[in-house]
């Protein structure tokens, strides 16, 4: 691969495929590398319209599959921004009555 030529979909998983065969991984193409890069973008705050020019995806609905999410992040926005979250972490303590 040299140059620009090798950096076409077709290009890439030619270069990738033998890799992940020898790792044992029998699924898997450049498809996943893109989706775990979109998904790791979004999730860290890139815009999807900057994704989708990224991608080259002509319409933005063929990014937004992107959106989703994972438990994770989505756990840390709910605690972080939850009214009864913020009630329950400013909790003053109270002392033990003995």
């Amino acid at each position: 691969m040299d140059g620009l030529a090798g950096l076409t979909a077709n290009g890439i998983t030619l270069a990738v495929v033998p890799y992940l065969r020898a790792a044992g991984i029998e699924k898997g193409s450049c498809h996943l590398f893109r989706h775990a890069m979109a998904t790791q973008m979004l999730e860290n705050g890139a815009d999807l319209r900057w994704i989708q020019a990224m991608l080259g995806h002509r319409s933005v609905e063929s990014t937004q599959i992107y959106t989703q999410v994972s438990i994770k992040a989505l756990q840390a926005v709910h605690g972080s921004t939850h009214p009864a979250e913020q009630r329950e972490n400013n909790k003053p303590e109270v002392a033990d009555e003995k």
